[in-house]
């Protein structure tokens, strides 16, 4: 039995694999409906304790939620919208930036490369000489291409089947979130009862555990990407260029996806600004602003107000994206550090799960003694004498 123990574990993976991918139309909203949870649940406790009924402080949370996210994305669609048809005002901006690029470019290497391949673009494109190469009489026709124009109803259902789809996932989070409110306390003596009452302590402390961890990391996390869109939004605004609320917006909102979301606002902003700005000053200082900001927010605010929130350790945040991101996409991208969090959680109460605490948690894996040890037996000379002024001595 213990020889066949490490394919039962790789079978038992798979298996896992495949049941996430396959049924993540359900479990992609049940993971948003228990992010929402987290963050909702402090202010339906603090209006139960004012005196109000739990229904009607989870109805009240949740109407407030809906009309806040919805107010905030109808201002962000007209603002698009705006600048959408504002755009090609600036055409002639754009026009004369190239233009004086091209000729700053003019006479170096890459204007000769580019040359170079133009001209064997053309000679390409160039249409066989008829004289040089005569028609071959046996040779049979080409055949002519039949394009099929799609319908207009066939256009339509393309673009509502996203959109459809993508309103059937808010409504049963909605719905999701609306009951996991109301039924928390049921919902956790259901899951104590499921796992068992002999590890009646252990459940306890991994939920509270948990829970806290999440919940301190979605706060922190809203407040550093929250103080950077207010910070790019004023400084925009103050350097004159136009839709400043738009950007800040967009800056707190697209932080929210690691590694990726903050790239995407730079960007965007220095793209609209080169295009807007007439000069080359203000896209430089966007360019500043947003580079100081960053460094800010990486290296002050986060491990400041981070600390050991999460339990994660530097690795496993980079792991946990390029994972999620293969197995549900965008949105577990941007779920990737709370479901981290949870299987570090869990790897620490679970004795069969210690693996991912290891893998996963920041805990230092062998302490001081042993990792010295490990490393003369490993025949490292260099090592072991950082790790002298670590190691106890009697």
């Amino acid at each position: 039995m213990t020889s066949h123990r490490p394919f039962i574990y790789l079978a038992s993976f798979a298996l896992a694999l495949g049941l996430l991918y396959s049924a993540k139309v359900i479990l992609v909203p049940i993971a948003l409906a228990l992010l929402l949870l987290f963050i909702l649940n402090p202010a339906v406790t603090r209006l139960q304790r004012l005196g109000m009924n739990r229904v009607a402080s989870v109805i009240l949370v949740t109407i407030f939620t809906i009309v806040l996210l919805g107010g905030i994305g109808m201002g962000l669609t007209l603002q698009i919208k705006q600048l959408g048809e504002q755009l090609p005002q600036y055409h002639e901006n754009i026009v004369q930036k190239l233009a004086a690029l091209r000729e700053a470019g003019r006479g170096n290497v890459l204007e000769k490369v580019q040359e170079t391949l133009n001209i064997v673009e053309r000679r390409l494109k160039e249409k066989p000489d008829p004289k040089r190469t005569p028609p071959d009489p046996d040779a049979e026709p080409e055949p002519v291409p039949v394009q099929v124009v799609p319908s207009g109803f066939s256009e339509f259902g393309k673009f509502a089947a996203p959109a459809v789809e993508t309103l059937a996932t808010a409504g049963l989070v909605i719905v999701l979130v609306i009951f996991m409110l109301i039924y928390r306390e049921d919902l956790r003596s259901r899951m104590i009862r499921l796992i068992g009452h002999s590890r009646l302590l252990i459940t306890t402390r991994a939920l509270d555990e948990g829970s806290q961890r999440i919940s301190r990391f979605l706060v922190m996390t809203l407040v550093i990407n929250a103080t950077f869109g207010v910070t790019l939004g004023i400084g925009v605004f103050a350097m004159g260029v136009p839709y400043a609320l738009l950007w800040g917006t967009l800056a707190t909102v697209l932080r929210f996806i690691p590694f990726v979301g903050s790239w995407l606002v730079a960007a965007l902003l220095l793209t609209f600004s080169v295009a807007v700005c007439p000069g080359w000053s203000q896209p430089l200082l966007v360019a500043a602003l947003v580079i100081v900001l960053e460094l800010l927010a990486n290296q002050v605010m986060e491990p400041l107000l981070y600390g050991r929130s999460t339990g994660i350790s530097p690795v496993a945040p980079i792991v946990a994206a390029a994972f999620w991101t293969w197995l549900w996409g965008p949105i577990g991208l941007a779920l990737s550090a709370p479901l981290t969090t949870c299987l570090v959680v869990l790897g620490k109460y679970v004795p069969q799960l210690e693996f991912l605490s290891v893998l996963l948690g920041d805990e230092e894996s062998l302490g001081a003694e042993i990792g010295f040890y490990q490393r003369l037996v490993a025949h490292d000379q260099d090592e072991p004498a950082s790790c002298i002024n670590s190691v106890a001595v009697p």
